[in-house]
């Protein structure tokens, strides 16, 4: 992807790993402790054509035809502060509220950076993934909450749409988010005014050869090894939300490296396919034990585990209330998956306190979400206590980002198995890519 080029690409159930690309979950926000961040007119970003702006217009619509066909939720391209496409699919729309994902990390930074250049105080350093220094930074600095601190200097000046804020997780429309990308291209500029200070976006940014700026949700080609190259080395990216890059995407370059002839796409979705009939090779299925297909080959069992961050139970301590078994979580919010078709009965906090053999506690308070991993971006964020799938949080908690205050882990009658499509049995690449994930759970036990 040129340098000058945001790409932004949102869906609720495919997700397809490109360089420069991001995928969008569009989000239910949860009415509780959300806070309307106001904006200016949310007038449209200036549109242009494909030719005018140096796109292959064939390109771009086969980019269009493959979002539709993976079920996305729509397609956005702009260049040169110029929208090139703006396509919507299925129920989303212009005025879909997007969760941001990394880009709420890179609003906070921004923001952080706008108040150094305000109050001439220097930024805390940001120890793990707690942003709630940040926050408290600014509160303190502008005397300002940070979702009336953000609207009055980066939403307003950017001209978009009023956004919801929950703690620093901001959703906003799919266009807003990418004048957050311009912002983020042009050091701070949009559309000819400096909102963040000269310099500050660029520090952000991660260098050609990083990994990533940390704590900025910003991301560089180190960060992934064994993917295609960029088309420029300054390309950077930002990971949204999706489950699937909670466990198995950050460790896809390893099988590359070792077998760098073999393809993969990822499609993560719900729903139960014919694997031959959609050209799928193998399925990675979460399923009960009960109702194992034929010929499916065990993975790794499914375990529940109560989580939060370290700071979330840093604060409970604090605050008397402190974590130590079930039914202290009456004092406490918990986060909740929305499933209003009752498809996870099991991931509910209702089976959970049964199957721990005590009573149902009334929380002081829920939030709730509509994807899995946005229960887990607001557990990192200190808004609350969630229910941990081990196979998606075992590396978050190895890596000390979340904890499990009641140590215990309920086994569930629920693992991951391998399918293997007919026409895929005799592919010896298709082994290959079961046998390694088998591997990789091995490593991670």
């Amino acid at each position: 992807m040129n340098r000058r080029t945001a790409l932004v690409l949102f869906t609720a159930v495919a997700l397809l790993i490109a360089a420069g690309a991001w995928r969008w979950h569009t989000a239910r926000v949860p009415e509780q402790g959300a806070v309307t961040v106001a904006g200016g007119d949310a007038g449209g970003l200036p549109r242009t054509g494909a030719d005018a702006e140096g796109f292959d217009a064939k390109a771009l619509q086969a980019a269009v035809e493959l979002a539709r066909a993976h079920q996305s939720g729509g397609l956005l391209v702009t260049r040169h502060g110029h929208l090139v496409v703006e396509r919507y699919y299925g129920h989303a729309d212009v005025g879909t509220l997007v969760d941001g994902g990394e880009f709420s990390d890179a609003l906070l930074m921004v923001a952080v950076g706008i108040a150094v250049a305000q109050y001439g105080q220097p930024a805390p350093v940001l120890s793990g993934a707690d942003p709630g220094p940040l926050t408290a930074f600014i509160a303190r600095t502008s005397r300002l909450a940070y979702p009336l601190f953000l609207s009055r200097n980066v939403w307003q000046p950017l001209n978009a749409a009023p956004a919801r804020c929950v703690g620093m997780q901001v959703s906003a429309r799919a266009v807003d988010w990418l004048r957050v990308a311009e912002l983020l291209l042009h050091d701070g500029r949009f559309e000819g005014t400096q909102v963040a200070p000269p310099g500050w976006v660029l520090r952000m940014r991660p260098s050609a050869s990083s990994g990533d700026g940390p704590g900025t949700g910003l991301h560089g080609k180190a960060a992934t090894p064994g993917a295609e190259p960029f088309a420029s080395d300054d390309t950077f990216f930002m990971r949204g939300p999706s489950g699937t890059r909670l466990w198995l995407v950050p460790r896809l370059a390893r099988f590359r490296a070792e077998h760098p002839d073999v393809d993969v796409r990822i499609a993560a979705t719900h729903e139960v396919l014919d694997l031959d009939r959609e050209g799928i090779d193998v399925s990675i299925r979460d399923c009960s034990l009960a109702n194992v297909p034929p010929g499916a080959e065990h993975l790794v069992g499914e375990h529940l585990a109560a989580v939060c961050s370290p700071a979330y139970a840093k604060q409970a301590k604090a605050t008397k209330v402190p974590l130590r078994n079930p039914d202290d979580l009456r004092h406490h919010i918990l986060l909740n998956l929305h499933d209003p078709t009752g498809r996870w009965p099991w991931l509910s906090w209702a089976a959970w306190f049964e199957a721990m053999g005590v009573a149902e506690a009334i929380p002081a308070g829920t939030l709730t979400f509509d994807q899995y991993d946005q229960v887990i971006n607001a557990a990192l964020h200190a808004q609350g206590v969630a229910l941990g799938r081990m196979t998606m949080v075992s590396q978050l908690i190895r890596d000390k980002r979340l904890v499990t205050p009641f140590g215990h882990q309920q086994r569930l009658a629920r693992a991951f198995h391998a399918i293997f499509a007919r026409a895929a049995l005799a592919r010896p690449e298709a082994r290959q890519f079961v046998d390694w994930l088998k591997r990789e759970i091995r490593r991670e036990a």
